[in-house]
């Protein structure tokens, strides 16, 4: 069997499951810096490429980037007061 990859769980809310969105929380980098490397093709949903920020991610959703690593959308929880998506990020290290 293969060891287990060493993993952080990040916990956060997003204002919408965008891919840029989930990106930018799930790496901890800022939206635009998501966009960024999405619109570059370093990005793959569920392992297909993907170049649109703007496609909705769902539970359960790998998310991999070429040079930040990868990230798995674990849960996706209620809405916070403010009305944003609370979320649980698995990020592989």
């Amino acid at each position: 069997t293969a060891p287990a990859q060493a993993q952080r769980e990040v916990r956060d809310t997003v204002s919408s499951l965008r891919l840029d969105s989930v990106l930018s929380s799930g790496f901890s980098i800022s939206r635009g810096k998501a966009a960024e490397y999405i619109s570059a093709g370093k990005c793959e949903l569920n392992y297909a490429p993907c170049v649109k920020g703007d496609k909705q991610t769902a539970e359960g959703d790998v998310i991999t980037v070429r040079g930040l690593g990868k990230i798995q959308l674990d849960a996706v929880g209620g809405n916070t007061k403010k009305g944003r998506i609370c979320v649980e990020i698995t990020r592989f290290l």
